[in-house]
């Protein structure tokens, strides 16, 4: 993988609908325990104090009218926050340098284009769930498909789309 976020982007996709099926990565069960220490140190901090320089920084990213809840991430800040009616996570460091947003949405979320792009490649899939990623100057889309036999992540970055997981449903 390129960047250890889509690990845990990829273990949000799969954690709960894919339970009993075997040949688990190790990163993806990396990404689990990633998953679960963030989820942890959310629910383990609800008032986490925020110094003004990463206060700034949020608000210059998003906006004054956009408010969340601050936990922290080993070194760094994350917001849990709402932007458009869509649930969001901010990763800023403390320094308040934006590591990485991530906005979770359905594929309505996802632009026209790539849509009609992803269901050129998978024309027996539904598009249930879309992660938009911004990282470091990168753009990526993260996409989970389904039908009645199988769940697919795929990723798009630079026109490129690429497969990551695929599971077949038990019967």
């Amino acid at each position: 993988m390129k960047a250890p976020i889509l690990y845990a982007l990829i273990a949000c996709f799969t954690t709960g609908i894919c339970a009993g099926n075997t040949g688990a990565q190790t990163a993806a069960n990396k990404a689990v325990l990633f998953s679960n220490a963030a989820e942890e140190s959310y629910k383990a901090s609800t008032k986490t104090i925020v110094n003004t320089k990463i206060k700034k920084a949020f608000i210059k990213e998003f906006g004054e009218a956009t408010t969340g809840t601050w936990s922290v991430a080993g070194n760094n800040f994350l917001n849990h926050f709402y932007i458009d009616g869509r649930r969001a996570n901010a990763l800023f460091s403390k320094n308040g340098r934006l590591i990485y947003t991530i906005i979770y949405g359905t594929e309505t979320l996802l632009p026209a284009d790539l849509k009609a792009f992803v269901q050129s490649e998978y024309q027996c899939h539904d598009i249930t769930t879309v992660f938009e990623v911004m990282q470091q100057g990168r753009h990526i889309w993260v996409v989970q498909l389904k039908n009645n036999d199988e769940v697919i992540t795929a990723r798009i970055e630079n026109g490129e789309l690429e497969q990551t997981q695929q599971f077949t449903k038990s019967k």
